[in-house]
């Protein structure tokens, strides 16, 4: 996926604090993707087992 057009500041601290921001945000959705994918598991177990009740 392309990164979209961004205005970069030319303050390195100003640019760290960028870089801080992503790397919490990234670590935030792949917390967020890790409890998602958690739940799939879950919900994939229950739909087998709910099909083989109706396959009985």
């Amino acid at each position: 996926m392309p990164a979209p057009d961004l205005e970069l500041p030319d303050d390195v601290d100003a640019l760290k604090a960028m870089v801080v921001a992503m790397a919490e945000q990234r670590a935030q959705i792949e917390a967020r993707n890790a409890d998602l994918e958690v739940r799939n598991r879950h919900l994939e177990a229950e739909n087998k087992d709910a099909e083989e009740r109706i396959a009985r």
